[in-house]
């Protein structure tokens, strides 16, 4: 079974420094740790370097499996759903190495970064929090785009 803590539990971990004995008792239990990236991200967000750096070890050492983000997970059930009931609207080419970059990014980069250096891993996080509002504002404009368009023949998108 699959677990995945919050980061109030993993500050918890990190301050008791008890990750020896948490892995022991979910390895007997057969459970599994895993690491969605918006939990790294959220204990990026904490202001105190020493407690974010405890924190974020603790993560590491957990051993847990990282997960892909849940833009990826999102986009790859859409894409699927493309696939089946619209599948004109496919590329005719997939750009594999982007998507590639973003998942080695989610599931290996943020991690190094913040394991070698949380303070820029700090900053990216909350730049990363400041330009949501931009994003969500691209995103409209897509949406408004898109349902502009005609899809029953156009398959540029």
């Amino acid at each position: 079974m699959e677990v995945i803590f919050d980061t109030g539990i993993w500050a918890r971990i990190g301050a008791e420094e008890i990750i020896d004995e948490l892995k022991s008792a979910l390895e007997d239990g057969d459970y599994l740790i895993v690491l969605p990236p918006s939990v790294l991200l959220e204990v990026l967000r904490t202001p105190r370097a020493d407690y974010r750096d405890r924190d974020v070890k603790a993560m590491i050492s957990s051993g847990g499996r990282r997960l892909a983000s849940e833009a990826e997970l999102c986009s790859n059930e859409f894409v699927n759903a493309v696939r089946r009931y619209r599948p004109q609207w496919q590329r005719k080419k997939t750009d594999y190495a982007t998507v590639n970059k973003f998942h080695q990014f989610w599931t290996e980069g943020i991690w190094t970064l913040a394991a070698e250096d949380s303070d820029e891993a700090h900053r990216r996080a909350g730049t990363m929090l400041a330009s949501a509002p931009q994003i969500v504002e691209n995103q409209r404009r897509n949406r408004q785009e898109i349902l502009a368009h005609n899809f029953s023949g156009n398959t540029s998108i």
